[in-house]
C-alpha cells in the first residue's frame, strides 16, 4: 500500500507570532487543516530581520511540535526585507536568464546581487490562444544575510526548509486562484506596512506594483494603539477602517487601473478585484471597496477543515500561511510566482557537503578494510612477486631476499596490530559504522588514522560550528568508542562567503586504557 505524502507545512512568520498550516489535494482544489499559532515576544522580529533567534526557534519547535524526523517547511520573509521590482531585460534562452537579470539589477544600480538572494519569474503576454515570453520580469530580492538568518532558524529548528518566500507573494497565490477563473482581473494583498497589485489577464501577471499602504494605516485599532500614528485620529467606516489610508488604497487602484489601460490599450479592461488580508479586521474592506470602486470586490480567504474534516471557518488570519503550503501543490500555474530566495544557501550546502561525505565515507571504507582484508591480500601479493624474482634472477638472490624479508616484517607488523586489536575484542568494522552514523547532517570526513594504542584520529569539515559539536556529542554518545575529545577547530570562509570549519576528534575504541585527551586548540 502506497503511503500518503506528507504535506508540506506553511510557516508565516510575523511581528506577532508564527502561523502555520497544511495544504492538501491539488492547485484547483486546495484543503487546508491543522492551523495553529504561537506568539513571539515584542520586538522579535523588526522589519524583516530577526532580532531575537532564539525565541523564533523556540517558537518554530512549539509550532511543529514532536515529529519522526524534519519536517518540510515553506517560509515567509516580511515584504519590508524584500525588494519586488518589475524590470525589462533583453531576450535570453532560460539557462542564461538569471545572469542577464543580475547584470541589468548590476547595471541599474537596483541591489547588489553578491550580497543579495534573489529569485525571478519571467512575465507572459497572452495573444488569443498562444502564449508568448514578455521582456518585463517580475523579480525579488533580499540582503544575503537576512536570508541565511531565516535558513539559520529553520536548522535550529530541525525543519528542513524547502522554500523561503515573500510573504505578499505567497498571498498573492489565493489571489490568483480566484483571478484565474477571470479572463481579467486585480489582485490586491494588503500585508502589514505595504499592499502589492497585479493585473492578470487570463491568469498571467500584466502589471505588477507595491504602494505603502498596509494594515498598519488600515486598521484604526492594534493592540496597544489608540490611532495611528502616521495618519493621526482615526476616523472609522466599518469595523476599525482609518477613511484616510483606505481612500489612499482606493486612489492607488484607480491609477494602476488607468496605467494598465494606456499601457495595453486593446487588452480586456479589469472589472474584478480580489482582495487577500491577514487580518480579521479588515475582512470588511472588500464591500468597502466594492462601494467605492463600484467593481464587485472578492475577498479570498483559506477554508479551514474543522476537526470533523467538513469545510470550516474561513479564516484570513492564515492566507499568507496558507499561500506557503501551497508553493508545491500539484498542478501549479506556471504563471503564478513560486520563489525561493535560499535556493543559493541550499545549492552550495548540497554540492559542497555530498563532496565531502563521499571523501569521508571513502575513507572510512579504506580504514575498514586496511585492518583486515587488505593486510592479507598484501602479504600475499608480495611474498609472491618476490619469490618469483627469486627464481627468475639468481644472481641477484641476495638483494631478492633481503627485499623480500622486508617487505614481509613491515606487512606482519601491519597484520599483528590488526590482529592484536581483534584479539582484544575490537570490533572494527562495527567501529567504522558507528563513525558513520555519528556525523551530524552537514559534517563529513576527509581522514580516518587507527594507531596501535587503539586511538581514532578523524579530521573533517563541517558548515557550522554547531555541526562539530553535534557530531562529537554523537561520537560520545557511540557504545564503540570512549573518549571522544576536540583536538581543535578554525573556520575559513569559502565562495559566497560560505563558513567551512575544520576540525580534529580523536577517540578510543571502546575498552581501550584511552589517554588523558588535553585542552582544545582553536584557530582563527
Amino acid at each position: 500500500m502506497r503511503v500518503p505524502k506528507k504535506p508540506i507545512l506553511g510557516i508565516h512568520v510575523h511581528p506577532l507570532g508564527v502561523r502555520a498550516i497544511e495544504a492538501r489535494g491539488a492547485w484547483s482544489s486546495p484543503q487546508f487543516a491543522n492551523a495553529r499559532e504561537v506568539p513571539l515576544p515584542a520586538g522579535a522580529i523588526d522589519a524583516g530581520r530577526i532580532m531575537q533567534p532564539d525565541a523564533l526557534v523556540a517558537a518554530l519547535r512549539e509550532l511543529v511540535g514532536p515529529v519522526d524526523g524534519p519536517t518540510d517547511v515553506v517560509m515567509s520573509i516580511s515584504a519590508r526585507g524584500v525588494m519586488t521590482h518589475v524590470i525589462e531585460a533583453p531576450p535570453a534562452p532560460d539557462a542564461e536568464m538569471r545572469t542577464v537579470i543580475e547584470g541589468e539589477l548590476e547595471h541599474y544600480h537596483i541591489v547588489t546581487t553578491a550580497n543579495n538572494a534573489i529569485d525571478y519569474l519571467r512575465l507572459q503576454q497572452r495573444d488569443g490562444n498562444r502564449t508568448d515570453p514578455s521582456p518585463q520580469v517580475l523579480v525579488s530580492a533580499a540582503e544575503q544575510s537576512l536570508v541565511d538568518g531565516y535558513c539559520d532558524a529553520a536548522e535550529r529548528a530541525g525543519l528542513r526548509l524547502v522554500g523561503l518566500e515573500p510573504e505578499l507573494l505567497a498571498m498573492y497565490r489565493l489571489a490568483a486562484q480566484e483571478a484565474g477563473q477571470i479572463e481579467a482581473a486585480i489582485a490586491v494583498t494588503v500585508g502589514s506596512e505595504q499592499t502589492e497589485l497585479a493585473v492578470t489577464s487570463q491568469g498571467a501577471i500584466r502589471l505588477y506594483r507595491r504602494i505603502d499602504v498596509g494594515a498598519r494605516q488600515l486598521v484604526g485599532a492594534q493592540p496597544g494603539l489608540s490611532a495611528d500614528p502616521l495618519t493621526g485620529p482615526v476616523v472609522q467606516t466599518g469595523p476599525g477602517f482609518n477613511v484616510v489610508s483606505a481612500m489612499n488604497l482606493a486612489t492607488e487602484l484607480r491609477r494602476s487601473l488607468d496605467y494598465y489601460g494606456s499601457q495595453f490599450p486593446e487588452a480586456v479592461k479589469p472589472e474584478n478585484v480580489v482582495l487577500v488580508v491577514q487580518d480579521a479586521e479588515l475582512a470588511g474592506l472588500a464591500d468597502w471597496l466594492g462601494n467605492t470602486l463600484r467593481l464587485p470586490v472578492t475577498l479570498a480567504s483559506p477554508q479551514i477543515l474543522s476537526d470533523g474534516a467538513a469545510p470550516g471557518e474561513s479564516n484570513c488570519r492564515y492566507a499568507a500561511a496558507a499561500g506557503l503550503a501551497m508553493h508545491n501543490l500539484a498542478s501549479h500555474p506556471n504563471t503564478v510566482p513560486r520563489f525561493d530566495l535560499a535556493k543559493r544557501n541550499r545549492a552550495a550546502d548540497a554540492v559542497e557537503f555530498e563532496r565531502r561525505k563521499l571523501v569521508g565515507a571513502l575513507a572510512i571504507s579504506i580504514a575498514a578494510v586496511a585492518a583486515g582484508v587488505i593486510i592479507a591480500v598484501a602479504v600475499g601479493i608480495h611474498a609472491n612477486v618476490v619469490q618469483a624474482a627469486v627464481s627468475q634472477q639468481k644472481q641477484s638472490i641476495a638483494g631478492l631476499q633481503q627485499q623480500r624479508g622486508a617487505e614481509v616484517a613491515r606487512a606482519q607488523h601491519e597484520d599483528s596490530l590488526s590482529k592484536a586489536l581483534a584479539g582484544q575484542g575490537y570490533p572494527l568494522p562495527w567501529v567504522m559504522d558507528a563513525v558513520a552514523q555519528s556525523m551530524a547532517e552537514k559534517a563529513g570526513l576527509s581522514d580516518a588514522r587507527l594507531d596501535p594504542g587503539a586511538k581514532l584520529v578523524l579530521t573533517g569539515d563541517a558548515a557550522t560550528n554547531q555541526a562539530v559539536i553535534q557530531t562529537l556529542e554523537h561520537l560520545r554518545d557511540s557504545t564503540q568508542l570512549q573518549g571522544a575529545s576536540l583536538d581543535s577547530f578554525d573556520s575559513t570562509n569559502e565562495q559566497h562567503q560560505k563558513q567551512v570549519v575544520h576540525f580534529q576528534i580523536s577517540a578510543y575504541l571502546a575498552g581501550a586504557p584511552a589517554a588523558t585527551v588535553g585542552g582544545v586548540k582553536q584557530g582563527g
